[in-house]
Formats: structure tokens, C-alpha cells, sequence
């Protein structure tokens, strides 16, 4: 097929004629009428066309039924006679016979028409590749396992094709560490034991975090790409099936004995082998590969009459949609499994969350934290207990805009994310399958999920970054004020208000982005002075960097 034209629906509408024709031949033979004048007509078996004792009469008649349209499949069944006396007007009119006959060979296929476009499908893989995972993509070595696990059904970006994770990534290392040896006269960079959580943080854990989310996003469009497959087979199926039935109608017209009406049924699990080399990065996150597939049996059935191809086609359908059923249900249930594996999260602390940026222990009363809890637990920049940040302006820009630049490629993998729909593009009769829009529920569920994780990633570097611009500020002012301002957001991050609870079951969609700008003059808690505002929002509009 074209990649951008659908030629499906066309294709079944030219099976329809020849279809028609060999099931009106079948059904004629069964009233003992066969083809004659050069298959222009049907005429009475016996006799050789002539039959002495229709309508009463003594003579000799000749008979003869209109034949559909050979291309078309359309018209005929009107009713020629001679020698005919005491014959009803219409004793020959086969006009609704032939019109019964298209009829139920239309009822069958008609709701087949309707099966998805692959190429369809295959355009959200595609947007799904680039926008989502071409956000998130960076580690070298998960790349090579997925290209494996694409077998060249549409491969993976790496960070040289789609995408600048990486070079982000690399940049906010630099930033934080320094220059080092190579630079002597350079930026310090971030250090000191009130900034090790910081450092853990986003330096160490965080992209951990982002590789795991891209590969939760890989097993996500690994099912679209199971839907593509399951109907680009299903619809030759289709095809198959009905020009089985027209070749099988045929024998039983041209009065061959009958015939033998066969179907292949292997498309299952062709569809559901794309995971057979699931990712070690999968397996790895606790992710479920088997779909629990069960084969179906090939279908072969003698026949020998309309009505026995008629049921044998109409099963042989249905076992294309029992089959669609399976695949799909796999599918559903693949999903439902993973999700459930994804949301064990929910009950990981910091150091064994594996997809979000965790928060550290609840702030005591006194806005402190115990230096028991300092370092690896995932709190931000306080330096309340004594500990040592040693940091220059400089490194703060540099490290702030790196973290913006990470956090865009986490919101527009976000936005694309939620505008990737299974049933907009899976959507069938809804007899055929797993319901009209197959396992799209499902689909959504983890969708919704991983979209959630994602804009509550994007919300803590948001956070970060206003967290390390008042950690500087405090440290030039060491004031109450300063200290003030810092405790206010530091208990921000610390409570996780971002607006999204990716656990809860329901479906949102904003974070609490910058909430820590509304100057509400009958807060309790104060807002950051309006040059840091000025800073941060400048830096977050693109001025810096």
C-alpha cells in the first residue's frame, strides 16, 4: 500500500464483484441451473435446457435467468422463457434471490472495511519515535538493545538523530564539577556538603530517572507497533478470506464436486513476535515481556453447496476476529502488567525510585533538617545545620540553564506525549477484536501515567533551579530574609506539590509551575524578592542561555 493513501477499503470494494458472481453461480447450482449461453445465463441442468414438463405444458421449453454483471456482481436474475404455458408471470424471476445472495456476502464484509490503516498508525509510531523518545534518548547502550528489539520495523532516534538530551546532560555535569585541571583559571563549580543532595540529585540520579522514562516509553510504543502489524496481516487475511470463498464458490458453480475452503491463521503470533528480543533494559526495570500467546489453527473444511461456503466464510471471519481478539487482549493485558510494575514506584523511597526524582524527608518544625538526613535523600539546598555550599554566580547561570534546557526536552516530550492516542487510530467496527477501539483503555492508562511522571520531572527541575538561585542568594546574604526565602521553597520541593499525582488514577494535566512567584501578600510563606524573580523568569523565558 501507499504510504499515504489508503487502499484497503478500494481493494475489498473490487472483491465484491467476483465475489458476488461465484456465490450466485454456487447458489444457481444448488437450484440445478448452470452457466450457459457463453456465461451470459443460467439454464436448467437437466435436458440440456429444455424441460418438457415446466408450467404444465406438453412441449418443449427453453429457459433462460439473466447472469450478473462479471465485473460488478450486479444486476441479472430476470427470467427468459419459451414454450412455457400455465407459468406464473414472474415462476423465473430470480431478482431477489440474486439481490438475498449480494446481500449476505455484503453483511459479511462490510464491517471489515472498517479495519485501521496501518500507515495511520504507523504516523503516531513515528511521532511517538521523534517527539517522545527523541526527547528522552541518551544512553548509548539501551539504544543498541532497542534497535534489536525494532528489527528494522521502525527503528529508535539515537541522540544524534532526534533530540540533544545528551549534550544537555553533558553540559550540566560540566557545570557542576567545573572545569578542573583543564580550565585552572575557570568557573569553581557547585561543591560543599550542603550541596551534595542537590548534586545526587540531578546530577546523578536524574539522568538514571529520564533513561528509565524513555524506556517506559519505548514499551508503550512497542504496542502501537503491535497494532500496526496486528492489522497490516489481518486485512490480508481479510483479502484472503474472500478470494477463498470466490475461488470456492466458483467450483461448486462449474459443477466440480465441490471444493475445499482454506485459511491460514499465523498472524498472531507474527504480530506479538516483535517483542521476542525484549530489551535487557526492560527486563532490567522489572517490566513483563510474554504475551501468553495462543496459536491459531489453520482452517480447511470441505464444501459443497452456497450455504455451506456461505457459513464456512462467515467462520473463517470470525476466526480472523477471534484471532484479532487474542492479539489484542495480549496487548491489554501486556500493558496492564507493566503498568502495574511502573506503579510500584509509588512505594519507593528516594534512593530505590527508578522513574521519579523522589523527595527527601519531611522538614522538622523548625524548617531544618537533622544533618542525619543530609546527602543522598534527595532534599534540596539548605545549608541550616552548618554544612558548607561553595558555588560562583557564574556556575549558577551555567548550571541553571542547562537544567532549563533539560527541562524543555522533558516538557515537549510531555506535550507530545499526551497528543499520541491509541483509539484515534485502532478504531473498528465494533465487532471485530477486542471492542471498537481495541486495547486503547489500557493504552491510555499508561500513557497517562508515564505523562504524569514526565510533568512531575519537569516540575522538580523547575524547582531545582529556583532552589539553587535563592541557595546562592542566601549565601551572599546570610540574612533572615534570604534564609527565609529559601526554607519557603526548599518546603516546596520537600512536600512535592506539583500539581500531579501520577498514583492517584486521575487524569491532570498542569503543574503548579512557578508558584513560588505569586506575591500573595497574606501568605505566610514569602516569595522570593523580585530580582530573583526577574533572574529566574528571564532565564526561563529563554534570555539566558
Amino acid at each position: 500500500m501507499d504510504s499515504t493513501t489508503d487502499s484497503y477499503e478500494a481493494e475489498l470494494e473490487t472483491l465484491m464483484g467476483p465475489l458476488y458472481v461465484a456465490a450466485i453461480d454456487a447458489y444457481m447450482g444448488g437450484l440445478f441451473y448452470s452457466k450457459v449461453d457463453g456465461d451470459r445465463a443460467y439454464g436448467p441442468t437437466m435436458g440440456d435446457g429444455k424441460n418438457p414438463k415446466i408450467g404444465g405444458g406438453s412441449e418443449d421449453v427453453k429457459v433462460r435467468i439473466t447472469r450478473p454483471d462479471a465485473s460488478t456482481g450486479l444486476g441479472g436474475g430476470e427470467g427468459q422463457t419459451e414454450g412455457v404455458h400455465n407459468a406464473p408471470a414472474d415462476a423465473f424471476d430470480f431478482t431477489d434471490d440474486f439481490n438475498r445472495v449480494r446481500s449476505e456476502m455484503n453483511d459479511l464484509v462490510k464491517p471489515w472495511k472498517s479495519l485501521p490503516d496501518p500507515n495511520q498508525i504507523a504516523t503516531k509510531i513515528q511521532d511517538y519515535r521523534d517527539g517522545v523518545l527523541g526527547n528522552l534518548i541518551w544512553d548509548g547502550s539501551s539504544r543498541a538493545d532497542l534497535q534489536t528489539v525494532a528489527d528494522g520495523k521502525g527503528d529508535l532516534p539515537s541522540s544524534d538523530q532526534s533530540g540533544r538530551m545528551k549534550e544537555f546532560l553533558s553540559r550540566l555535569d560540566g557545570a557542576i564539577k567545573g572545569p578542573g585541571s583543564n580550565e585552572p583559571n575557570g568557573k569553581s563549580g557547585l561543591s560543599g556538603s550542603a550541596a551534595d543532595a542537590f548534586i545526587d540529585k540531578y546530577n546523578v540520579k536524574m539522568p538514571g530517572v529520564i533513561d528509565n522514562l524513555n524506556t517506559a516509553g519505548q514499551l508503550h510504543r512497542l504496542t502501537l507497533m503491535v497494532e500496526k502489524k496486528i492489522f497490516e496481516d489481518s486485512r490480508k487475511k481479510v483479502v484472503e478470506a474472500i478470494k477463498n470463498a470466490t475461488a470456492t464458490f466458483e467450483m461448486i458453480g462449474n459443477k466440480i464436486g465441490g471444493g475445499e475452503f482454506k485459511l491460514t491463521l499465523q498472524f498472531v503470533k507474527a504480530a506479538l513476535d516483535l517483542v521476542v528480543s525484549f530489551p535487557s533494559t526492560m527486563e532490567n526495570l522489572g517490566f513483563e515481556a510474554a504475551y501468553g500467546v495462543i496459536e491459531s489453527a489453520d482452517r480447511s473444511k470441505a464444501v459443497h453447496s452456497y450455504q455451506q461456503v456461505k457459513e464456512e466464510f462467515k467462520q473463517a471471519l470470525h476466526a480472523i476476529s477471534w484471532d484479532i481478539h487474542i492479539a489484542e487482549r495480549s496487548v491489554n493485558n501486556y500493558l496492564s502488567k507493566n503498568l502495574s510494575i511502573l506503579s510500584q514506584e509509588k512505594d519507593r523511597d528516594y534512593s530505590n525510585a527508578k522513574f521519579q526524582l523522589k523527595y527527601g524527608n519531611s522538614p522538622s518544625q523548625d524548617g531544618k533538617q537533622a544533618k542525619s538526613d543530609k546527602g543522598r535523600d534527595g532534599s534540596p539546598i539548605r545549608d541550616t545545620d552548618g554544612g558548607t555550599l561553595s558555588v560562583s554566580e557564574a556556575s549558577v547561570d551555567d548550571i541553571s540553564r542547562a537544567m532549563w534546557d533539560i527541562h524543555d526536552l522533558v516538557n515537549n516530550a510531555g506535550t507530545k506525549l499526551g497528543g499520541i492516542s491509541m483509539s484515534d487510530v485502532v478504531r473498528r467496527d465494533s465487532s471485530i477484536g477486542f471492542g471498537e477501539t481495541g486495547p486503547s483503555g489500557s493504552y491510555d492508562q499508561y500513557g497517562q501515567v508515564l505523562y504524569e511522571l514526565l510533568r512531575d520531572l519537569q516540575w522538580q527541575i523547575e524547582q531545582g533551579i529556583v532552589n539553587l538561585k535563592l541557595a546562592y542568594n542566601d549565601l551572599q546574604h546570610q540574612d533572615e530574609d534570604s534564609q527565609s526565602k529559601l526554607n519557603f521553597v526548599a518546603t516546596q520541593i520537600q512536600q512535592g506539590n506539583s500539581g500531579v499525582d501520577p498514583w492517584d488514577q486521575q487524569k491532570q494535566t498542569d503543574i503548579n509551575s512557578y508558584n513560588y512567584f505569586k506575591n500573595d501578600p497574606g501568605a505566610q510563606d514569602p516569595a522570593p524578592d523580585q530580582q530573583l524573580i526577574d533572574e529566574i523568569t528571564q532565564l526561563m523565558n529563554g534570555q539566558g542561555g
